[in-house]
């Protein structure tokens, strides 16, 4: 699976692999220490199409890698440790 967009079926439209968004969204995560809402979200990763960002969203959350309250979007707080250790980056 590449790391970098591809072509899609739609002319203009670029797709990016899952594990590209994941890391994306989870970095910007652990850089805003008070969170993020997803719109929010959606403007600093603008580039990637709404559905791919909403299909990493899930996958984060379903793995504990990041969290809300309410409508707030946090890193996790083993996400967050990781940071630290920099062992997440670019």
């Amino acid at each position: 699976m590449p790391l970098y967009p591809t072509n899609t079926h739609q002319p203009g439209q670029r797709h990016f692999s899952p594990s590209l968004v994941q890391r994306a969204v989870i970095l910007q995560l652990l850089a805003e220490e008070k969170g993020l809402d997803a719109v929010q979200l959606r403007e600093e990763l603008s580039d990637i199409p709404i559905e791919e960002i909403a299909d990493a969203l899930l996958i984060l959350e379903r793995n504990l890698v990041i969290c809300r309250e309410g409508r707030r979007l946090f890193a996790s707080p083993p996400a967050k440790h990781l940071g630290r250790l920099d062992l997440l980056g670019v």
